[in-house]
């Protein structure tokens, strides 16, 4: 036993200095580049703190923070083989008597996770620990569950059996483990904890039950401990063999993969035709920059796409060109390195005082890069599609295979604009079906490919100032144009550093580690067609609604929120709707959808939605859907809320409130009636619009800018966030207000 414990000793010591030899995530992250800073606010500047809020922390384009006040990141290091003597003797079926397994390799940086409260401070005084050592952690990595026929509630073509076949579970009595996975703290049944626990992927490591099966949590933490009453089920799945390109784990897909119908009549249905481009826009973070190309360098197909790189500082180019040349040798690839982003030159003919400073934002600079790459990609080199990217990214396996598989839904349905790898609400804890794709109004970014024709139509409405971000702008465009875009349940990127333009607290960073990254493999090659998600045909439009009508109008109707307390009260084979008001939206998606410890890191507006109903998960993993009663597509039947018909929108004067607007014309003002004005279609009809329609925050949304002192001068204003009023008024603007002839 002497031996033994010295031989760990001396290999738990040789580990540690191998891993002391790794650079660290702050080392990493230093950045001594100087950066962009924020103008000072004009105190003398009317209606500022309404139109031009603060810079927008929502995941957007994140190259421009401070390194020195960005939250410093929590490291998640390799498990350690702990050295203690048990104080009784302890099965060696759990232990294990391989040695250590080696360091991660050069380079490699542990992805920062939050320690929970169920965690270390957990342990119990005077129990034994046994810790898995690093070879003996059980691997996580998915086969492929995705080609079979589409079923419901809402549509997927998951194979269920084929992913939970794909995993083994160990069992160790009076053995516990701490640390929650996700901070999911909710109870299930055995069987349905051990799903959950797979499609949590490498976040979840066990599953303990406590008194019977009926109460089982989810683990995300290795080291087992003896308790006295508690059962550990270690879960351990295979690995996809390497040279298995249908990413089967011993056991074949079906012999035919079901692919969409138009299939045998398109032959570019799951393929790429023309030219397609992947776009990295970057600013100075050379090892974003690198962790980014080597996620997409990695990628099976990479090969059949151009690749350009899009920079926008003059002071890093030079270095981060040298960078992208030196990546680009080493795998043996071309990637064009775009000329410099220049600067956006205010003109004094052209941009009013309050438009000068906008344009020294943040959020302008990040505008103005992304127009930049759009005109080049589509204008300048003719790309048919292109897949835009931005420096912090890294990317699940099958990233560029969603895109392949999806690309030909853009050209048979002409309501849906993109693809995206981004679910904005894609959170480990209320997401699972790695196979469902899914529609939604709310354009979401980070990782998306439009087509040239739709930048040719988005191009002549851009405005000059998108003061609340390019990525608002483009939902009030694609809500606007009536489109939408096809998203992943669990998304295809992930977002990959601890600081950012957008990231600063420790909730962001946070809140952007809880986002689910699909794990399966990629089954399609370098060349032929490729069905990585099987027959998709059920996102056509009409196809898609009568699922969705069909999926609202079975399920189970809940009134309140508060019938969705715990697991245990509810089942995971119903589906559930809660119907629900703009005014309680943002209590009810940081009840049932937000993790916690993260209220105000991102705006809250709803996002995911596809016409105001969000396909999520209860506690118990059921499927929830939260449906708009003002939903413009009426799901509830009877139950929606309409336009009241004695009800009209009226224009009010600059300055003036809607109350006072409407008590001009003999009527009263209905703040409940104005969400079915909130949108550019009303403004237009009263304004002109001249300048286009975008998003802000605002007591007395929507309106209209008349006032040539603001950066928004003559835009129409709507707003995803602000609640209704009939009393505000701003100076500098004209509202659509919404006049009853009764209360």
């Amino acid at each position: 036993q002497q031996q033994q414990q010295q031989q760990q000793q001396q290999q738990q010591q040789q580990q540690q200095q191998s891993w002391q030899r790794q650079p660290s995530l702050q080392e990493a992250d230093i950045d001594d580049t100087e950066l962009y800073s924020q103008p000072a606010e004009d105190a003398h500047s009317v209606g500022r703190q309404q139109q031009m809020p603060p810079e927008d922390p929502s995941p957007d384009l994140d190259f421009y923070a401070d390194p020195a006040t960005a939250p410093a990141p929590e490291i998640a290091f390799p498990p350690k083989v702990e050295t203690r003597v048990a104080a009784e003797p302890v099965p060696t079926s759990v232990a294990g008597s391989a040695p250590p397994g080696p360091p991660p390799p050069a380079g490699a940086l542990a992805k920062p996770r939050a320690v929970t409260a169920g965690g270390l401070s957990g342990l119990f005084s005077g129990a034994s620990s046994i810790s898995l050592d690093a070879q003996d952690i059980p691997k996580t990595s998915m086969c492929w569950p995705c080609g079979g026929p589409i079923k419901g509630p809402m549509p997927t073509t998951y194979r269920s059996d084929s992913l939970m076949d794909s995993c083994e579970w160990e069992q160790h009595l009076d053995m516990r483990i701490e640390g929650y996975a996700e901070d999911i703290i909710e109870e299930f049944p055995l069987a349905l904890a051990k799903q959950t626990c797979i499609e949590l992927g490498d976040k979840c490591h066990a599953v303990i039950c406590k008194y019977s099966k009926d109460y089982c949590t989810v683990h995300a933490d290795a080291a087992l401990r003896q308790y006295k009453g508690e059962t550990a089920y270690v879960k351990r799945c295979r690995v996809p063999a390497k040279d298995a390109a249908d990413g089967s784990c011993g056991s074949k897909p079906p012999e035919s993969v079901a692919a969409p119908a138009v299939a045998r009549t398109d032959p570019n249905v799951g393929s790429l035709p023309g030219k397609t481009a992947i776009v990295l826009l970057a600013h100075n973070r050379a090892e974003e920059v690198d962790r980014c190309l080597a996620s997409l360098l990695a990628q099976p197909g990479i090969e059949r796409y151009e690749l350009a790189v899009s920079l926008d500082d003059a002071t890093a180019y030079a270095a981060m060109k040298r960078l992208v040349e030196r990546v680009a040798a080493q795998h043996g690839v071309r990637i064009a390195v775009w000329p410099l982003v220049e600067k956006v030159i205010p003109d004094p003919n052209k941009h009013n005082d309050e438009l000068r400073k906008w344009l020294d934002y943040n959020t302008a600079k990040i505008a103005h890069h992304y127009w930049s790459a759009f005109e080049r990609a589509f204008q300048d080199y003719n790309f048919e599609s292109a897949i835009f990217v931005e420096e912090d990214l890294i990317f699940a396996p099958d990233f560029l295979a969603l895109f392949r598989s999806s690309h030909w839904l853009l050209d048979h349905d002409p309501s849906l604009w993109c693809i995206s790898a981004w679910n904005d609400f894609g959170y480990t804890h209320v997401t699972g079906d790695s196979c469902r794709l899914q529609r939604t109004s709310y354009f979401p970014g980070l990782g998306f490919m439009i087509q040239n024709e739709v930048w040719k139509r988005l191009r002549e409405e851009w405005p000059t100032a998108p003061t609340m971000g390019w990525d608002y702008w483009m939902r009030v465009a694609f809500r606007r144009a009536g489109k939408e875009c096809v998203v992943p349940e669990i998304s295809r990127s992930h977002h990959n550093s601890a600081r950012g333009s957008s990231i600063s607290t420790s909730k962001q960073v946070r809140l952007l580690s809880l986002m689910a990254l699909a794990q399966i493999p990629s089954i399609c090659g370098a060349s032929g067609p490729c069905h990585q998600f099987g027959d998709i045909s059920y996102l056509a439009s009409d196809t898609y609604e009568v699922w969705m009508q069909s999926t609202i109008d079975k399920a189970q109707k809940l009134s309140s929120p508060a019938l969705l307390a715990g697991a245990t009260q509810q089942k995971a084979d119903i589906v559930y709707v809660l119907p629900f008001t703009h005014e309680d939206s943002r209590k009810l998606v940081e009840k049932l959808i937000m993790p916690s410890k993260v209220k105000g890191a991102i705006p809250a507006d709803l996002r995911s939605e596809h016409y105001g109903v969000v396909v999520t998960r209860s506690k118990a993993r059921s499927l929830l859907l939260l449906v708009d009663k003002r939903s413009p597509r009426g799901y509830l039947g009877a139950a929606s809320l309409r336009l009241r018909e004695d009800c009209e929108s009226v224009a009010g004067a600059q300055g003036e409130s809607c109350k006072n607007a409407c008590a001009s014309k003999g009527t009263v003002c209905d703040a409940s009636q104005m969400y079915f004005f909130n949108n550019c279609a009303t403004l237009e009809k009263h304004f002109g619009c001249e300048a286009g329609c975008a998003h802000q925050v605002g007591k007395e949304l929507p309106v209209y800018v008349p006032d040539d002192f603001q950066p928004t001068y003559r835009q129409c204003l709507v707003s995803f966030i602000s609640p209704m009023t009939c009393d505000a008024k701003h100076a500098s603007t004209s509202r659509v207000c919404a006049c009853c002839h009764s209360r």
